[in-house]
């Protein structure tokens, strides 16, 4: 430069050469979409897409993964209840980079709306009730409907007969559990003037659920040195075997005897003889065994069957 003076120049581009500047492209997005009913999760498609996985996070379940065939762009889960909400996640692979979404389910509608307290029984093998409690923040004019089907929701059908309370639905009453498959989905959904209600849903097992019946046709038969007590496997909904059943038996005197009649020997082998005789029962093998003569005592017997329910005794007399 002469004289000190700077000279700036300013060089402009050809119209449109800021265009050739490379720049990333955007990421295409997966757009995950869910469907309660199916149990779906699906998403876009994109091409040269490898090494998907999808994942449903679950607050009671924890988080379950599925890994879709190569192509396909969608997962399916396995029926679980929705109504405390999921988080759905899928990871694609696309060349060098990985997209990841998230998609949070929520139970539709006011916190504290859906019924609460959600329980079903089986009794007699033939009839089951259902019973819930509305919920806390359930405006006054909430109805409740019991809806009842398979896991796969292709066969539900609404409660047939409703237990009421101040004209709300509070339970359901079933006289004909033809239908009612082993594993079953119940949902409880509501509906109201002054606010949406939130639904409730579970899946029940008809063996937790069923009630345990007294054994049937009990018998008892006495000779001098014997007793053989026999009766038959209850009736259940849900088909069980010989090994999921336990028996108890249970013996008590009417007419007390002095120690001189049934000594602490006979005693003690009374007892080992009830314990293998209990241990045996589970395999509903009849059985008999060995007593003091029948003119020494008069008792009653009770045999109870069951799972984990408690049920009540059926009685029968020995004299």
């Amino acid at each position: 430069p002469r004289g000190g003076q700077r000279v700036l120049l300013r060089c402009d581009l050809p119209h449109g050469r800021s265009e050739d500047v490379p720049t990333e492209s955007p990421s295409p997005r997966l757009n995950l979409k869910f469907d309660p009913r199916t149990m779906r999760v699906s998403w876009n498609c994109l091409e040269n897409s490898t090494g998907t996985r999808c994942f449903l996070i679950h607050n009671e379940k924890g988080k379950i993964e599925r890994r879709p065939r190569t192509g396909d762009c969608q997962c399916t889960f396995r029926r679980l209840s929705l109504h405390g909400g999921v988080t759905l996640r899928v990871s694609v692979a696309v060349g060098q980079r990985t997209l990841r979404e998230e998609l949070l389910y929520a139970n539709p509608g006011a916190e504290g709306t859906a019924a609460r307290g959600f329980s079903c029984v089986i009794y007699r093998a033939d009839f089951m009730n259902c019973s819930w409690t509305q919920g806390p923040a359930a405006p006054s004019d909430v109805q409740y409907f019991l809806y009842i089907g398979d896991t796969e929701r292709k066969n539900e059908t609404e409660c047939p007969h409703y237990i009421k309370d101040s004209g709300t639905h509070r339970g359901c009453h079933l006289q004909d559990l033809s239908a009612l498959p082993f594993n079953a989905f119940f949902l409880v959904n509501g509906t109201s003037r002054q606010a949406e209600i939130q639904f409730l849903d579970s899946i029940l097992s008809t063996k937790e659920i069923g009630e345990r019946s007294p054994p049937d046709n009990v018998s008892v038969a006495c000779n001098a040195s014997h007793c053989l007590v026999q009766w038959n496997q209850p009736r259940t909904r849900a088909r069980l075997s010989d090994v999921d059943f336990q028996y108890q038996l249970g013996i008590w005197r009417q007419v007390p005897l002095s120690a001189s009649t049934w000594n602490l020997l006979e005693l003690l082998r009374f007892f080992l003889l009830t314990c293998l005789f209990c241990s045996r029962l589970a395999q509903q093998t009849p059985l008999s065994w060995p007593f003091p003569p029948p003119h020494l005592r008069r008792k009653i017997l009770s045999v109870r069957s069951g799972l984990t329910a408690t049920v009540t005794p059926v009685s029968s007399s020995v004299t």
